[in-house]
């Protein structure tokens, strides 16, 4: 008798734990569907170091939750990082966000509304680099590749747009010096004379998966409302409307 009450309790022991177990898995099955997008965060703010990431994406997504992430405005020898976006206003004022793909390449830029760098004078890193000539802008981190690349800012210096890797691009000198001048030209027109520059945004677009210097850039905004769009290839040929 007593070996069959040792029995009984053996066997409501092994089902209560084979029931709390289901439920504990069901459970925790219901808190990773709900909470996946923050624990793929959190696995990538661990890995993001290397080329690891479980994220593979190369092309921006607004339904991604990226790490937002913060770089000195002058920084030249960091590269950014995967899965991460950053504000790339000098002043960590303006809304000016850019994002970064699964290999840590800037993909898309934008901007709430545009304005000039207001009081500040001259360039923001001057002192380190003075021109793209300058050698150490020439040796700065994934932003040279070729010797007819400049630093290209994707959201000019004059709008208050920073110096890092989040905000530069390779760009061909003539690309960089004419043609996404001559935009910035026009905005800085445009505010001068009181217009709203709002909804700004440039789409990167690299040839393939690896490379590091963009084939293109699709620009969009808006002034006082009007629509204006560019594709402009990277390469010294001329701007064109879309």
């Amino acid at each position: 008798m007593e070996q069959n009450k040792n029995s009984n309790r053996i066997f409501y022991f092994s089902l209560f734990a084979i029931l709390l177990v289901i439920v504990l898995l069901i459970t925790g099955a219901m808190y990773i569907d709900r909470h996946w997008n923050d624990i793929q965060s959190y696995i990538n703010g661990l890995f993001y170091e290397t080329e690891y990431t479980i994220h593979e994406n190369y092309q921006y997504d607004p339904n991604y939750n990226y790490i937002e992430v913060y770089y000195e405005p002058c920084d030249v020898s960091t590269t950014a990082k995967p899965l991460t976006k950053s504000n790339i206003s000098a002043d960590q004022q303006h809304p000016y966000y850019a994002y970064t793909d699964s290999k840590g390449r800037v993909v898309h830029v934008e901007a709430e509304y545009i304005e000039d760098k207001g009081e500040r004078s001259g360039r923001l890193c001057d002192a380190m680099y003075p021109s793209n000539q300058n050698q150490t802008a020439k040796e700065a981190i994934g932003y040279i590749t070729n010797s007819d690349d400049n630093r290209g800012h994707l959201i000019g210096d004059r709008f208050d747009g920073v110096s890092n890797a989040y905000n530069i691009t390779a760009q061909h000198e003539i690309t960089n010096q004419k043609e996404y001048s001559s935009i910035e030209d026009d905005i800085a027109n445009f505010l001068n004379n009181g217009y709203k520059i709002t909804d700004f945004m440039v789409d990167v677009q690299y040839k393939t998966i690896t490379d590091r210097r963009p084939q293109y850039y699709n620009i969009y905004f808006k002034v006082n409302g009007r629509a204006y769009q560019y594709r402009l290839y990277n390469d010294g040929s001329p701007l064109t409307t879309e």
